[in-house]
């Protein structure tokens, strides 16, 4: 009887039982290959099965992701640069994902480094780029000027995220602050819309878009996490602001965000996801039992952000999606 191969064997490394095992060492490499490569399809097509909610999307209006982060999702994932992988796994959830915009905020983002311009090659694909507050601190005139190269390519569609982080302090409050307003200027300048990230600093956030923008600018507030009285004095200033609705209005301990959408005219929302965070705990993906991948959130998830704003408003899904999607083309152009 011939022996059974050790499945955890392999020529770089060997095996972790070295001499005490008792399966066969013979030269295994293109097997173990070929196995690994079956367990990997099949481990794809399974996550899609069990990931796909029973929905009838028939005569539904297409949504656009408005943000997330495609390559931080590529690498959640563990996809390497097979970007078709992932797109499948969206396509599989939901098939009404009809755009997705990918924000680029970080130095490594705009250096050779970064992937955005094979991402934008994806046909469904847009982009924003800014410098995010948490790296505040490294903006410097070159890097300005990279920045403001970027925003020059044909799919961007907005300058940022950009504004401020007092959560973590990355960078310190006082440069966060000077960066925001600098970069608040360089958009007015280049005519883009803005896409501002405020945590744990709205009243500071207001005090310096009114002091910097003209007040019929284009923004999108993205990930909104404050309350109803924040997002009313926004939308009584800024007639063109809109609020970035994620997974996170799903969550037990948002309870008075759920109360701003309720409350946030539905011309003012847009969807968006923050992938690879904030998976909705509404989704099919939330449930799944691989506890890794069931904190990886994709762009299919708005999906589920939009079923949850249309029972807070007590509207159809239909509804929702109709009015984003209108919200969506009158900031972003897409």
């Amino acid at each position: 009887m011939s022996q059974k191969n050790c499945r955890f064997y392999n020529t770089s490394n060997g095996c972790r039982f070295g001499e005490n095992c008792k399966f066969s060492h013979v030269e295994q490499n293109g097997n173990n290959k070929n196995r690994n490569n079956n367990r990997r399809n099949n481990n794809d097509k399974n996550n899609n099965n069990n990931n796909k909610k029973k929905r009838n999307e028939e005569n539904l209006t297409k949504f656009v992701d408005t943000h997330c982060h495609f390559d931080l999702m590529m690498e959640k994932f563990r996809f390497g640069n097979n970007f078709d992988r992932l797109l499948d796994k969206i396509n599989n959830y939901t098939s009404l994902l009809e755009f997705f915009i990918c924000s680029f905020n970080d130095p490594v983002a705009f250096s050779s480094f970064g992937m955005y311009e094979e991402i934008l090659t994806i046909d469904n694909a847009y982009a924003t780029f800014g410098l995010h507050p948490h790296t505040s601190q490294n903006l410097t005139d070159q890097l300005l000027t990279k920045i403001e190269n970027c925003l020059s390519h044909p799919k961007c569609v907005a300058y940022g995220e950009i504004g401020l982080d007092f959560h973590y302090n990355h960078s310190p409050p006082d440069v966060q602050m000077e960066v925001f307003r600098t970069q608040l200027e360089k958009a007015v300048e280049l005519d883009k819309p803005i896409v501002i990230h405020s945590r744990k600093a709205a009243d500071e956030t207001y005090d310096i878009l009114k002091d910097t923008i003209p007040k019929d600018w284009y923004f999108h507030l993205h990930s909104y996490s404050d309350d109803v009285d924040q997002a009313n004095r926004i939308i009584d200033e800024f007639p063109n602001a809109y609020f970035g609705i994620t997974g996170m209005v799903t969550f037990a301990s948002a309870s008075e965000l759920r109360n701003a959408v309720k409350a946030i005219p539905l011309d003012r929302l847009l969807l968006e996801t923050d992938a690879p965070y904030m998976t909705p705990n509404n989704s099919s993906s939330s449930n799944n039992n691989n506890r890794r991948k069931k904190q990886i959130c994709h762009s299919g998830h708005c999906i589920d952000i939009a079923e949850k704003i249309a029972e807070l408003k007590n509207i159809t899904l239909g509804e929702v999606l109709e009015q984003v999607r209108e919200n969506t083309k009158n900031i972003y152009k897409i």
